[in-house]
């Protein structure tokens, strides 16, 4: 029996591997962090993730912890509304139980934590025949799925001449637990904008007990310090003035725990393997936060691909199937790539040209 090697235990990896188990394959993912290791914190669930989730039998368990988002709401720092509109299919949902649904998938023998990607073993006809981990651990298999995320080390061996780039926006984000605003906020999704630009907050609901909110801004215009430790100072002295529910934000949240992130996207790659091994998620692609495309497209690849392996024949190299997967994948991320960046030539442009905010304009 074939053995897959799955490096990244994020959703895209989880997702591939849930769909390769079905099919009678044996997989092992491992991943770098220790399990309950939390980046990211809190994400919006497009239509075409939770699409992927139906199919997988897994919408239930996620309608469970999710938060439904009805509607959308824009708002100037001063209060003045600009738009408010319906919405569906469109969910708040904390990382953390999106992965934990998946893995309750997969066995606790499926699943090797704390393991870091350090290089692979080739045969002499340049295919992989092994991972070594920085930990000593080496594992061998017959395919290697790179699942590593933006900083893919696995996508910097194969195609190091692709590197991402600096988009200039940086977020703060931050989850509270606070089910009273969770309630207030009535599953409405909320932008609160800069009418000079450069600047934006949101907040919605990502279970009935917990919101998230973040802080966007360019980063060449508005000066901070990544190891600056007093996220809160900086986001009082530039939000203090801004509109409810911004100002509760900045009052009840724990900014010990908030995430500061420098945001990325990478131009297309030529292709999403090499020989046998292949990138799948944020390692195979990268978008402009704004898309919140990060989650969504990586369980789009893992089922596409799981798929694809479904119809392999014993004949079919495997080389084949990572250009079909390639093929049916690529112009759906060229689409999200491109989109992504008009969304953050929007957001960077000097003064909004307000008509409609697009949504999403997220995280």
């Amino acid at each position: 029996m074939r053995k897959v090697i799955i490096i990244g235990g994020g959703a895209a990896g989880l997702s591939l591997a849930i769909g390769l188990k079905k099919i009678g394959m044996t997989v092992k993912i491992f991943e770098k962090r220790e399990k309950n290791h939390n980046n990211g914190l809190a994400l919006l669930l497009l239509p075409n993730g939770f699409e992927v989730l139906k199919k997988m039998g897994l919408d239930r368990e996620i309608l469970k912890k999710a938060s439904p988002l009805c509607n959308f709401v824009s708002q100037y720092s001063n209060g003045k509304q600009i738009q408010s509109k319906p919405m569906s299919n469109l969910f708040g949902v904390k990382r953390s139980d999106v992965l934990e649904i998946l893995r309750i998938e997969l066995s606790n023998e499926d699943i090797f934590y704390e393991h870091e990607f350090s290089h692979f073993r080739f045969d002499e006809y340049g295919n992989a025949i092994a991972v070594q981990f920085t930990n000593g651990h080496l594992e061998k298999g017959d395919f290697f799925i790179g699942a590593d995320g933006v900083h893919s080390i696995i996508r910097k061996s194969l195609f190091p001449n692709n590197t991402i780039s600096k988009t200039n926006v940086t977020e703060i984000v931050s989850l509270i637990k606070a089910p009273d605003l969770s309630k207030k906020l009535d599953n409405t999704f909320i932008k609160t904008i800069c009418k000079a630009g450069a600047r934006a907050v949101g907040v919605l609901p990502c279970s009935p007990k917990d919101i998230v909110w973040f802080f966007q801004f360019d980063e060449t215009m508005i000066n901070f310090d990544q190891g600056c430790d007093d996220i809160r100072s900086f986001l009082i002295h530039q939000l203090s003035s801004w509109t409810s529910p911004v100002k509760e934000l900045l009052i009840r949240t724990d900014f010990s725990k908030s995430y500061l992130w420098k945001t990325h996207d990478l131009n297309s790659l030529p292709a999403y393997h090499r020989k046998n091994i292949a990138l799948i998620g944020d390692a195979a692609h990268v978008f402009a936060t704004f898309t919140s495309q990060g989650l969504n497209a990586a369980l789009e690849d893992g089922y596409c691909l799981a798929n694809l392996f479904a119809t392999r024949t014993p004949q079919t190299p495997v080389s084949k199937i990572f250009e079909m997967y390639f093929q049916q994948r690529n112009e759906t991320a060229e689409n999200y790539l491109e989109y992504g960046r008009e969304l953050k030539n929007q957001f960077l442009e000097t003064q909004y040209q307000i008509g409609e905010v697009t949504v999403p304009m997220a995280f």
